[in-house]
């Protein structure tokens, strides 16, 4: 057995122990039970329309994977004790002076305190499984994210969220104390689900940490020594802060996103997107999910709970926490270059990253972009660590395909007079336009035509002739037919370079040649000038020969320095419609 292969989210609430401890095999069983099972599921109006057929349809999904579903609300048992469903009044239920009575109860009814679809027949028996939920106004926290439990006499006993005494350490407080009733209670199954995040109006940013943390706390670390199997933790919390694009739209079965399910074969606890508030908040004023929120926990959860079942009755495996690699890709195939934003989807408390992308590159950033410059099929794995002895690789074999560019563009970079010829298919025979789009100084869209000077099915030339900035542009080709195409960043206009000047002193009417790159087929403007009282002071000069090469950009000027010039040292300046080239001190009047 690979045992990376076995390692789950060190998040995950399954810190699901037995009493009888047995050897994994990673053999985790999602399946359904084999004949019915009671469950009974605490809970306030939240709860109520996740059950709901026509809201969340939890009972629904239940009844199909062989739950016996029954409820309490507002109202049940004795003293209505379903009246009190906070964090704080799980004391009460579980260890106060009147929880036998309650328990009692509990685990005896089989009615319907709510609207949904269940099972016909009650296959008899006491509940076997108790679920238990707090409504969202428990996810209003006070205190700091990683305060420690609260030890010996918690003020938040029997407490309402309400309570000036809600904070994490006293939460965490509550959930230790009823861990020791259900240690001594390993006959039931004790389903945790975490209270709902509330609207962001309803909150603050310090308050929705709080409760980020508190419920972290409870999936990767309230269990981590718990030594049986009958506690599990679903994080209704996480699941509810990211959705598919608005309230009414959910995220589930998306690679990214916050989930808490089972993926791939593991349970996997997941935070891609940031957010600590409700995602699903029915308005603004009203942290009750919407539909698609509580239908998006009913995808998620009834997997987890077979298998948190079978880890309990033996029927399966336990999830072993620990780390598991994994990730995604925005795109895995196109042209070169591709850029490539991958996404870590891992579970665990990871701290370090390493990615190997198959072409030489690696990354340690948690979510990295790659770009490919070539064609080519790569693999890419990512390992990841705790910073401890924890470790998982995740390989994803040929995941990335980059073929070549279907078009060619050269050359890649010129000056007035430079002939671009792109090269492709499907550009249609009749004479479309050809641009270059560039950013200008002040990072404002510019476009600049070309001269056309062919234009067939599978090549076209632009003569460049028009003023640009010198900065890279995408070559813009929009045939009469065809859609339009844009080759990104192929050609950039080149402001002059200079080589050499020879030569560089002489006499007043001496021939200068200038040699270098980009100084366009147009003529251009060459001066010299020189500081004179502070103030530059130029003097054209005359030119007899300009010229380049449209093909290597190669250029060659010759000019007649100005017989009237005074002697001195001056800087030389070369200028067309695209730049300038400044050669300091480049020739001395002798």
């Amino acid at each position: 057995m690979n045992f990376r292969k076995c390692l789950l989210t060190a998040l995950l609430a399954a810190a699901l122990l037995s009493a009888t401890p047995r050897q994994s095999s990673c053999a985790i069983n999602p399946a359904p039970p084999g004949s019915p099972v009671k469950l009974i599921f605490i809970h306030h109006s939240s709860g109520e329309n996740w059950l709901a057929d026509d809201n969340g349809g939890l009972a629904a999904a239940l009844r199909d994977t062989n739950y016996f579903v029954s409820d309490t609300n507002y109202g049940w048992g004795p003293g209505v004790i379903g009246d009190t469903t906070d964090i704080g009044h799980w004391f009460d239920w579980f260890v106060g002076p009147s929880s036998a009575t309650y328990l009692a109860a509990l685990y005896a009814e089989s009615g319907q305190n709510s609207g949904y679809s269940r099972l016909e027949t009650d296959p008899g028996g006491a509940n076997r499984i108790v679920m238990f939920k707090s409504c969202f106004p428990n996810s209003q926290l006070g205190g700091n994210p990683n305060d420690a439990p609260t030890v010996g006499d918690n003020p938040l006993r029997g407490q309402d969220a309400s309570s000036d005494y809600m904070t994490v350490a006293n939460a965490k407080g509550i959930y230790n104390d009823i861990l020791v009733y259900f240690a001594a209670h390993t006959d039931k199954l004790f389903i945790v689900v975490t209270a709902p995040p509330l609207v962001s109006g309803d909150t603050d940013t310090a308050h929705a940490a709080n409760a980020r943390a508190f419920n972290q706390w409870l999936v990767g670390d309230w269990l981590a020594a718990y030594p049986y199997h009958n506690v599990a933790v679903f994080d209704f919390y996480n699941v509810l802060t990211s959705n598919g694009g608005n309230r009414n739209t959910n995220d589930a079965g998306a690679e990214t996103g916050n989930h808490h399910r089972l993926w791939s074969g593991y349970v996997q606890h997941l935070q891609t997107v940031a957010g600590n508030t409700s995602a699903y908040a029915s308005s603004a004023g009203d942290s009750h999910a919407t539909a698609a929120g509580n239908s998006k926990a009913s995808a998620e959860f009834p997997a987890l709970l077979n298998v948190y079942y079978h880890c309990w009755n033996g029927t399966g495996d336990c999830p072993v926490a620990g780390l598991h690699a994994d990730f995604t890709a925005d795109t895995t195939s196109g042209h070169a270059p591709l850029t490539v934003n991958f996404t870590d989807l891992s579970s665990g408390a990871a701290s370090g990253w390493d990615w190997n992308f198959g072409d030489l590159g690696v990354s340690t950033q948690q979510s990295p972009s790659h770009t490919y410059t070539g064609p080519g099929t790569y693999t890419v794995s990512l390992g990841i660590s705790d910073g401890g002895s924890g470790t998982s690789l995740k390989t994803k074999t040929s995941y990335i395909t980059v073929t070549p560019d279907p078009y060619t563009v050269a050359p890649a970079a010129g000056s007035i007079g430079t002939e671009i010829v792109v090269t492709g298919v499907d550009f249609g025979t009749a004479k479309g336009k050809m641009r270059l789009r560039y950013l200008d100084s002040r990072d404002r869209p510019k476009r600049k035509s070309l001269h056309v000077l062919e234009w067939t099915d599978t090549r076209i030339v632009g003569r460049l002739d028009a003023r640009i900035e010198a900065r890279p542009s995408d070559v813009m080709l929009q045939p009469r037919g065809p859609d339009p195409v844009v080759i990104t960043g192929a050609f950039t206009a080149m402001a002059p370079q200079v080589d050499a000047l020879s030569p560089a002193a002489g006499a007043p009417s001496a021939q200068v040649t200038v040699d270098g790159s980009y100084f366009g087929t147009e003529l251009g403007k060459v001066r010299l000038q020189h500081l004179d009282g502070g103030r530059v002071k130029a003097q054209k000069c005359d030119v007899s020969s300009w010229t380049m090469d449209p093909a290597s950009g190669a250029s060659s000027i010759v000019f007649t320095v100005d017989p009237g010039l005074a002697a001195g040292t001056y800087d030389v300046v070369i200028s067309n419609k695209i730049g300038s080239a400044l050669v300091t001190a480049g020739f001395t009047v002798e």
